[in-house]
């Protein structure tokens, strides 16, 4: 199964402006594809570095399995689940949100729930307000 690369809201159509030559596996339902070592679960802005991530994973041999994850609070426990139980239960989120109540922790909860055993990292803020910038990267940037 492909992902699907268009939603409609109220009949307009969305299609973002780029997609990576592999795209993330997204929607419910959708063929995991699951192999190997680790899943890495990307939400907005960031999911373009979990697939950089994914890739370079890739070069040194370690196998990730990419998910996009549109909705923070509407976790697909049967895609993710299927994926991080053929990972033996490693898991990686990457988010631009809160760590605490974010989406790293939706999804932990959500497993936790269903019986799904795994050990996750998640990248996120860590308590910090008030920093913005035009494009989301930008505020991971080493200012050194």
């Amino acid at each position: 199964m492909t992902a699907n690369r268009s939603s409609s809201l109220s009949g307009a159509r969305i299609i973002p402006s780029a997609w990576p030559t592999t795209p993330p596996i997204t929607g419910q339902g959708a063929d995991s594809g699951a192999r190997g070592d680790v899943v890495i679960i990307g939400c907005g802005p960031l999911l373009g570095r979990a697939i950089e991530a994914g890739r370079k994973l890739e070069e040194e041999k370690i196998h990730a399995t990419v998910i996009g994850n549109p909705f923070v609070n509407r976790v697909d426990v049967e895609t993710i689940g299927a994926a991080v139980s053929k990972c033996s239960g490693r898991l990686v989120t990457i988010e631009d949100h809160q760590l605490i109540c974010g989406m790293g922790a939706q999804v932990a909860h959500a497993l936790a729930l269903a019986g799904v055993p795994h050990r996750m990292r998640t990248l996120a803020i860590r308590g910090e307000f008030g920093q913005s910038a035009y494009k989301a990267e930008d505020l991971y940037k080493s200012t050194a």
